[in-house]
């Protein structure tokens, strides 16, 4: 199959994975967020930015959550069993319909493979208010066995129940006791922001989180190839 998309393989698979984990007005444990998604101080030129998606949708309820956005070429869904440990990401792009599953066994051999180290977490007193959420400010930095640093500051809320953007791509964020509301982290040339602009206390279908018909299975491997080969 020929390849059908080139943002780099990281950053898709980091936003496809991306879900609430929200642990007190009386906290939400169902409903929907939206998130806007910019691009602040990056270098890729504006034809590889205007690629790259503008908004998410995540859907959560209990254990489960759902993330869908408008990608080049078509639709990106994540969906997060954090009971199971287990992500299915969907993709339909060009009429391509692929699916592809990630059990914590997986990320866990990714992370050695990669050389990423548990990261350190600093929760700090700065607090300020987003989409009607009070929440502080942290600082996850992510060291690689290179030495190599990723600092994201992120602003998170005890009031909202669902499972963390980070936690659902494979990242242990055991200290971070919240939803992630806001963040802003680097990537190579591409430096990323999400803010969540709206949460609605709204019912959520299970429907929702069940494998859709019509979608292929594939190997993370083979999905690198697709979306470029990026790594």
């Amino acid at each position: 199959m020929k390849k059908i998309f080139s943002i780099p393989f990281s950053i898709a698979v980091f936003l496809l994975c991306f879900s609430p984990h929200v642990d007190a007005q009386k906290k939400l444990t169902e409903g929907k967020a939206i998130f806007d998604i910019t691009y602040p101080e990056s270098e890729l030129d504006e034809q590889s930015l205007s690629m790259m998606p503008a908004q998410s949708t995540i859907c959560f309820k209990g254990q489960f959550s759902r993330t869908e956005m408008k990608i080049a070429m078509g639709t990106a869904i994540g969906i997060t069993d954090a009971k199971a440990g287990v992500t299915t990401t969907l993709m339909d792009m060009m009429g391509n319909k692929i699916a592809m599953k990630t059990t914590k066994e997986d990320l866990e051999k990714e992370r050695k493979k990669s050389g990423e180290k548990k990261p350190e977490i600093k929760i700090t007193n700065e607090t300020k208010t987003i989409a009607g959420y009070l929440c502080k400010k942290a600082v996850i930095t992510m060291k690689m066995k290179d030495s190599t640093e990723t600092k994201i500051n992120t602003w998170f809320t005890k009031d909202i129940s669902a499972v963390n953007s980070l936690h659902s791509g494979g990242t242990d964020l055991s200290g971070l006791e919240g939803f992630m509301m806001e963040f802003q982290m680097q990537m190579n040339s591409l430096t990323m922001k999400m803010t969540c602009r709206s949460v609605e206390d709204v019912a959520i279908s299970d429907t929702l989180f069940t494998l859709p018909q019509g979608y292929t299975l594939t190997t993370m491997e083979d999905l690198k190839g697709m979306m470029g080969g990026a790594h």
